[in-house]
């Protein structure tokens, strides 16, 4: 039995829709049972109440580990479920990362993936770089005003679409031959914000532009939205590395797992233009 933690997330619910299209028996966890769709076993868990995962993790033996990005306790989150599914029996985790982490020590989701490595598991690490889904929910208002201001300069990324990191995913918690290696996710081009942008302008009938604005605007526009420092320090850097270009190399990891290269941008914005009508 499988479990998927973070099910009703961009991720977690389209790896949830890609296991059930390879047919695997599995659970997910949800803080709000009613998010959970028709035909799923779906049970209670809640990262801030240990009172409801002894429950969730009975009778698992594979765990998808998703945790609520961008927050100052997911370090401790992570590491609290690894050691709770060591104590239940679980016997592989599938940890949803992010592309480069293999390189820092210091990173969260690389200590959250040592700790995997480290705590007798099987195991494997999806590591996806930044999503096409960004434009159609974090960015969405920013793209019906027709200006989408980011710290990218012209730096490129190799977005990719949620659907395909959840069929990454389902192949992950399902075939034993993958196990015990990171795979990055990438989609199959490198875009620059402007193009993103330009992508997005053929599919809705009207020209959004793409602003660069400097860190200290961007860190400033943060902070007036409400974010905390920590989340503001988490996409100041990633912004960082965008403008110096390690988000620009493709990876053939989605094609091993899958055998696709992966939605084209241009596909995700006509599939997702009502969003932004």
């Amino acid at each position: 039995m499988i479990l998927v933690t973070g099910a009703s997330g961009t991720v977690g619910s389209e790896t949830v829709k890609a296991l059930q299209k390879r047919g695997a028996k599995f659970k997910a966890a949800y803080r709000d049972l009613s998010k959970a769709p028709q035909g799923v076993e779906a049970v209670k868990f809640d990262y801030d109440d240990k009172g409801n995962w002894d429950a969730a993790l009975r009778n698992v033996e594979t765990l998808f580990l998703l945790t609520p990005p961008s927050q100052p306790k997911e370090l401790e989150q992570a590491l609290a479920l690894i050691e709770a599914a060591k104590k239940s029996g679980i016997k592989k985790i599938v940890k949803l990362s992010a592309m480069g982490v293999e390189g820092n020590p210091e990173a969260p989701h690389r200590k959250a993936e040592l700790a995997i490595e480290n705590g007798g598991f099987k195991w494997a690490h999806s590591r996806p770089t930044f999503f096409h889904n960004n434009f159609a929910e974090g960015f969405a208002g920013a793209v019906k005003s027709k200006t989408l201001a980011l710290p990218a300069a012209d730096g490129k990324t190799c977005f990719i679409d949620a659907r395909n990191i959840g069929e990454a995913n389902a192949v992950l918690l399902t075939d034993a031959s993958y196990e015990g290696k990171g795979y990055a996710l990438t989609g199959p081009e490198a875009l620059t914000h402007s193009e993103a942008c330009a992508a997005i302008s053929a599919a809705v009938g009207y020209t959004v532009t793409f602003k660069d604005i400097s860190d200290a605007e961007f860190r400033s526009m943060m902070k007036s939205w409400g974010a905390d420092e920590y989340m503001i320090n988490i996409y100041s850097g990633l912004y960082g590395f965008v403008r110096q270009g390690y988000m620009s190399h493709t990876s053939p990891d989605l094609k091993t797992l899958t055998g696709s290269t992966g939605i084209s941008f241009a596909q995700f914005a006509k599939d997702h233009a009502q969003i932004w009508k």
